[in-house]
């Protein structure tokens, strides 16, 4: 997978540590752990039957294209479907990773009651470490963006119990960490509330014109929806 394309082989190995941090939220056993982790480092396996242009393409890709993407899963499930030594789960995994909720997504079009929970959890990983990460058609978003999407698509592409165990177990703004607004303000995290981690508690050092805030302040962006964190350091 690394020689195949080395953002394929990074978004891998995220995705299984952010699947992980669910698995432990959801107190999985020691068996349902390993099974999740083997899942979440094969979810991918079919994109090595993709041409290398076609996965590493930066224009926006046409709908044959699409289709032959689409593809992936069907081919990664018959990777893994009929192997001994890597657990059946991994390739349902492979192959329902991209079924959404609503029944919108592919290869099935199976709705939520269908789609194994494995699928589930991957699909949340996934969808939020391809937004913060750069892609070669596109610039990445922001943490807070992310969340706000994956909360915004739940119950329809995710499952929100899912989503929210997620966001209520992940980091994305450690405290003491420094981060840019969109006026132009500097500032340090200073708290985060679990129920709103792209929200957080913020102290400003530095205004928008680049003066030192000689006695720090603080701004709780829960109540200052105008002000969303754009870059952090």
């Amino acid at each position: 997978m690394h020689m195949k394309d080395p953002f394929l082989f990074q978004h891998t190995i995220n995705v299984a540590m952010l699947a992980s941090i669910i698995g432990f939220a959801k107190t999985y056993n020691h068996q349902q752990l390993y099974e999740l982790i083997v899942a979440s480092l094969l979810f991918d396996i079919g994109m090595l039957d993709l041409p290398n242009e076609l996965v590493r393409k930066r224009s926006r890709i046409t709908s044959i294209e699409r289709d032959r993407i689409e593809q992936h899963t069907i081919e990664g499930y018959k990777m893994l479907a009929n192997r001994s030594d890597i657990p059946k789960t991994a390739a349902i995994a492979a192959l329902q990773h991209h079924e959404r909720y609503d029944g919108s997504g592919y290869p099935s079009r199976m709705t939520s009651r269908k789609i194994h929970e494995f699928a589930k959890i991957i699909a949340i990983a996934d969808m939020y470490d391809a937004l913060v990460s750069e892609r070669y058609h596109r610039d990445s978003y922001s943490r807070g963006d992310a969340v706000e999407l994956l909360l915004g698509s739940g119950n329809r592409l995710f499952d929100l119990s899912l989503v929210k165990l997620f966001v209520n177990h992940i980091s994305i703004y450690p405290i003491g960490s420094e981060v840019r607004l969109n006026s132009g303000q500097h500032a340090i995290i200073a708290s985060v509330n679990s129920s709103f981690v792209q929200r957080p508690v913020v102290k400003v050092i530095r205004e928008s014109d680049g003066s030192i805030v000689e006695a720090p302040y603080e701004i709780d962006l829960k109540a200052h929806l105008e002000l969303v964190i754009v870059d952090m350091n």
